[in-house]
């Protein structure tokens, strides 16, 4: 595994447990995030690589809300 790699899957668990801290589901984090639920489905369980804009909105959505 990369450093890049290894880096998106801890954004990604955090992702997870910030909308289960939450206590939303992944259509409205898609929302908030202004993608597609399926798209962020696709995202987080890397069958489609995120874009830097979308990883920024990521960071933000777990770290600065």
């Amino acid at each position: 595994m990369t450093q890049t790699e290894d880096i998106l899957d801890k954004l990604f668990l955090d992702f997870k447990k910030r909308i289960r801290d939450l206590g939303i589901n992944q259509q409205i984090a898609a929302e908030q995030l202004e993608i597609t639920r399926s798209h962020l489905n696709k995202v987080i369980n890397k069958r489609t690589p995120p874009s830097l804009k979308l990883i920024q909105k990521i960071e933000e959505f777990c770290y600065n809300s």
